[in-house]
């Protein structure tokens, strides 16, 4: 990259993530989790007035798809110190079972752009 001017660094490192937009109420798009990234063909609604990102494990029984296996990532932690907890999503009466998890989170899968984050905390779902 040698030669280039400022704007154009920036330029070449840059990518665009494409998001899908529902009426302007919320936002979708792909996130991909742990070593190596997981999450094939993933659209994640992106929530900004939550404190949590979550999503469906492996060890989730009743989930109809699964984005993450915790046992293929060479980065996860269980951030949990117990076993199972339980998570009241937005206020819904949906409770999740799960746990906190650490890890990778990275929204492409193109890891030389700077579109991931370690160490980041998300619920792991579990039922």
């Amino acid at each position: 990259m040698q030669g280039l001017a400022p704007q154009e660094l920036l330029a070449a490192k840059a990518e665009i993530i494409k998001l899908g937009n529902s009426g302007n109420t919320y936002y979708t798009g792909p996130m991909y989790f742990g070593t190596p990234l997981q999450g094939i063909n993933s659209s994640f609604i992106y929530d900004t007035s939550s404190d949590y990102t979550l999503t469906s494990s492996t060890w989730c029984s009743n989930c109809n798809t699964t984005y993450f296996d915790p046992d293929l990532s060479t980065t996860f932690s269980n951030s949990t110190d117990d076993d199972t907890t339980y998570l009241n999503y937005n206020n819904e009466d949906e409770l999740y079972e799960g746990y906190m998890g650490v890890d990778r989170v990275c929204l492409s899968k193109n890891t030389t752009y700077s579109s991931c984050a370690k160490g980041f905390m998300f619920f792991v779902i579990t039922n």
